[in-house]
């Protein structure tokens, strides 16, 4: 006999918070023992006699788990193993265990001692045509437990020789079953499938219902569509992400959660567009904006400052400036410096406010999304109240909805209509839908994110118009999977490892498969290097800038031309009018001379290059400058 201490804290197999004590008596391999002790108190006693045949097995198999009671539960099939058993490790209890048919998921432990070492190892079945599994999990030596911790489905993953039929229905972008191979499919769920199945090692076909519906619960308590393939036990899994309702969860399972997604409201509003103010200028456009308000107006105070000074040896660049600017604004030439440095600041804010508006007006139409209305809608009721037309894209959202517990609704309503129709069982496709609910401003559709976001991928400029509303509503999406099916703990462990590992999001990426739906993603010209309106998007306006500073140019010398003109003219006039003037002084002076009287002495005044002019002469000159 031997006597060991394990400690249940650190016991994966016994996992209760309490001591344990096992002894084991197997002399003759006819008797195995197993006592086990709570604060030294007995609670199980179990003994397993070696008989020939196992039917006739009259013995009890000891139930440790920890709310088990003291009267064994399975009298009728002591061969039905459904919870944590602990067995002595022999070839009897093999075959016992094996008669009993544990599934992947039975805990089911064999226990073996040797001196001071106990080893306790699991044995389970991957499948009823299957060899059985034995693996040791468990090695304590003197009370210590030699072999590292590691959780149960990180080993039990292995699914070889498995053939699991999957349901699918077609539904773009999550899953496309090829019509040639059903063993091929494509979509985000096809590929998680896929990676799945090889971590697991299991082989798999889809099965697809006879209506391409998940199904719902009937008045005559049947399952139709993907739903009662489950029901039945006809498929194992679901390859579409559902919702996990209430009403599902009473006749089959579910895997953990991969998606949060919500029914969307999908409708035109002429009311409804907000411009983003925010995601107008890049900010190199803006810092151009800046650089040139500041440099005008630094040109606007250097010019004011110039004046007060009297410095105007920079007089022809300035006359440059102030004669574009009065060309413009037909101003006079002779305007003071100090109020035309205040019309160029006056000027500048007006060009660089009349760029801004131009842009926002012009280039925002092609940035404008999707408007998001951020606040939830509660029921169809509130989208019927406001006299809507309602059209509700697939057969398994609608019959999701209107179950048996939304009758009497007017949504429900709309539901026995809509049976009516002949394209409940030929849907239409989604392009002619929306067609539909868009040709009415009060249209609304209803559709799964999934399905809108493939549509909006590909019908960006229609999309972009469109407005969303979420329905007050958010449910995990997650596989399918029919009740009792013994793999479910392990595709759960794999689902999270590809979860934190970021495998769902990529995928949900690379199929547009929202885990929100957000219009960045399908919206033209909304990736992040493109949010704001850039240098590009203007160089338009900055032609018209240049070509308005062009013709001012034109102006000005058509004006600065036109007064050296008149300039010209008015001197050849003062020339000329000189000229008659000494012309008449000289004849004036021959006439003085021959009329010269005896004894009469003139004065001769000669006048020299050089000698300063007249005043008379100063001021005509100066008049003919004007």
């Amino acid at each position: 006999m031997v006597s060991a201490q394990v400690d249940l804290l650190e016991s994966e197999v016994l996992s209760m918070r309490f001591g344990l004590v096992i002894l084991f008596r197997d002399d003759d391999f006819k008797v195995s023992e197993a006592v086990n002790f709570v604060s030294d108190q007995l609670v199980f006693k179990t003994f397993v006699s070696d008989a020939e045949d196992v039917n006739d097995f009259n013995g009890t198999i000891v139930d440790l788990h920890p709310k088990s009671n003291l009267k064994p539960r399975y009298d009728d099939d002591p061969y039905a193993f459904r919870r944590r058993w602990l067995l002595a490790d022999s070839d009897h209890n093999r075959r016992l265990v094996v008669k009993s048919g544990p599934t992947f998921d039975s805990k089911v432990y064999l226990l073996a001692s040797q001196n001071t070492s106990i080893s306790i190892s699991e044995m389970y079945l991957v499948g009823s045509h299957t060899v059985p599994t034995q693996r040791v999990v468990e090695v304590w030596i003197n009370g210590t437990n030699s072999k590292d911790y590691e959780y149960i489905w990180r080993r039990r993953y292995d699914l070889k020789g498995m053939k699991l039929k999957i349901g699918a229905l077609n539904y773009p972008s999550m899953i496309t079953v090829d019509h040639e191979d059903p063993t091929k499919a494509t979509g985000f769920s096809a590929e998680l499938l896929m990676i799945l199945s090889k971590g697991m090692n299991f082989t798999f076909e889809y099965i697809q219902p006879e209506r391409n519906v998940f199904g719902t619960n009937t008045e005559a308590e049947e399952w139709t569509g993907l739903a009662g393939l489950l029901v039945r036990n006809e498929v194992d899994i679901s390859a579409n992400l559902v919702p996990m309702t209430y009403e599902r969860t009473d006749d089959m399972n579910f895997s953990r959660g991969i998606t949060m997604e919500q029914s969307v409201f999908v409708y035109r509003d002429q009311y409804g567009t907000i411009i983003p103010l925010q995601r107008v200028f890049s900010s190199e456009v803006i810092a151009i904006f800046v650089t040139i308000f500041f440099v005008l107006m630094g040109i606007a105070v250097f010019i004011s400052w110039l004046y007060r000074k009297g410095r105007f040896f920079h007089f022809y660049i300035l006359e440059i400036v102030l004669i574009t600017l009065a060309s413009i604004t037909n101003q006079g030439f002779q305007e003071r410096l100090s109020v035309s440095s205040m019309r160029i600041l006056l000027y500048t804010s007006l060009l660089l406010g009349l760029l801004f508006v131009q842009v926002l007006s012009a280039r925002l139409a092609s940035l404008v999304s999707v408007h998001m209305d951020y606040k939830p809608i509660n029921t169809f009721e509130e989208v019927i109240d406001q006299k809507r037309n309602l059209y509700v894209l697939g057969q398994s959202s609608r019959e999701e909805y209107f179950s048996k517990a939304n009758c009497g609704s007017s949504a429900h309503e709309i539901w026995n209509n809509q049976m009516s129709l002949e394209d409940y069982f030929h849907p239409p496709n989604l392009t002619s839908l929306m067609d539909n609910a868009m040709a009415d401003e009060s249209g609304v559709l209803w559709v799964n994110p999934v399905v809108f976001k493939l549509w909006a991928f590909h019908h960006r400029k229609e999309a972009c118009v469109l407005n969303i509303r979420r329905e007050r509503r958010s449910i995990h999406q997650a596989f399918g999977v029919r009740k009792d099916w013994p793999y479910l703990p392990s595709l759960n462990y794999r689902i999270l490892k590809a979860i934190e590992t970021g495998l769902v999001s990529q995928l949900q990426e690379e199929w547009h498969h929202p885990q929100h739906l957000e219009p960045e993603s399908y919206c033209p010209r909304r990736e992040e290097e493109q949010k704001r309106v850039g240098i590009r998007d203007i160089k338009a306006y900055w032609y018209i800038l240049c070509g308005g500073i062009g013709v001012g140019m034109v102006l000005f010398l058509g004006e600065y031309l036109g007064k050296k003109r008149q300039q010209y003219k008015a001197y050849r006039k003062y020339r000329k009018a000189t000229k008659r003037r000494r012309d008449m002084d000289s004849t004036c002076d021959s006439i003085l001379m021959e009329t010269r009287l005896p004894g009469i002495e003139v004065e001769e005044t000669q006048i020299t290059f050089g000698d300063p002019v007249p005043n008379d002469e100063r001021d005509l000159e100066s008049r003919a400058y004007m």
